[in-house]
C-alpha cells in the first residue's frame, strides 16, 4: 500500500489536493500509530516485588513471575498480588494507548475507559449483556479493527 501523502493522484483541484493530502498525512499518523500499538505492553509488580507480570495491548498476560518467597503469603494473598500486578500493568498499558491514540488523531480518547465500560456493561459470568444490539455491533467494530490492523 502507498503511504498515506501518496495515496491520492493530484486532481488539480487545490482545495480538494490540499484535503487529500490532509487525509493522507492522517493515514500515515493512523498507520504509525497502529504500529506502535502492536508492541505496547505494560508491567508491573506487588507483594514487595514477589510478584511480577507482562501484559500485552489488549490486556492479556504475558509473562508472571512468582518469587519463591511468594508462596509464604497464602493462596489468596498471593492472588490478590497477581491481580493487583496486573491491574496496574493494564492501567500502564491504557495510559500509553491513550498517548499513542491522541497523538494520532489529535484528540484525547480514554481508551481505558471505554475498555472497562464494555467490560462493566456485561457480566462475562452470566453472560448478561452479551445480547445488547450495540454491544454486538461495537465488539464487532473492534474485532474488525484489531483483524484490519493485525493487532
Amino acid at each position: 500500500m502507498a503511504s498515506g501523502a501518496d495515496s491520492f493522484d493530484p486532481t488539480g483541484n487545490e482545495s480538494y489536493d490540499l484535503g487529500l493530502a490532509r487525509i493522507g498525512e492522517q493515514i500515515e499518523r493512523l498507520d504509525r500509530a497502529r504500529a506502535e500499538i502492536s508492541s505496547v505492553t505494560g508491567s508491573a509488580t506487588a507483594a514487595d516485588g514477589q510478584v511480577e507480570v507482562e501484559v500485552s495491548a489488549g490486556g492479556v498476560l504475558t509473562a508472571l513471575t512468582i518469587d519463591p518467597r511468594a508462596m509464604r503469603l497464602g493462596s489468596e494473598a498471593l492472588a490478590e498480588a497477581i491481580l493487583e500486578a496486573v491491574g496496574k500493568a493494564v492501567e500502564e498499558v491504557g495510559d500509553r494507548l491513550n498517548e499513542i491514540v491522541g497523538s494520532a488523531t489529535g484528540s484525547q480518547v480514554d481508551v481505558g475507559e471505554m475498555l472497562q465500560s464494555i467490560g462493566s456493561s456485561v457480566d462475562l459470568e452470566s453472560g448478561a449483556g452479551a445480547d445488547d444490539p450495540q454491544l454486538k455491533q461495537a465488539m464487532a467494530q473492534l474485532r474488525e479493527m484489531r483483524r484490519r490492523h493485525d493487532i
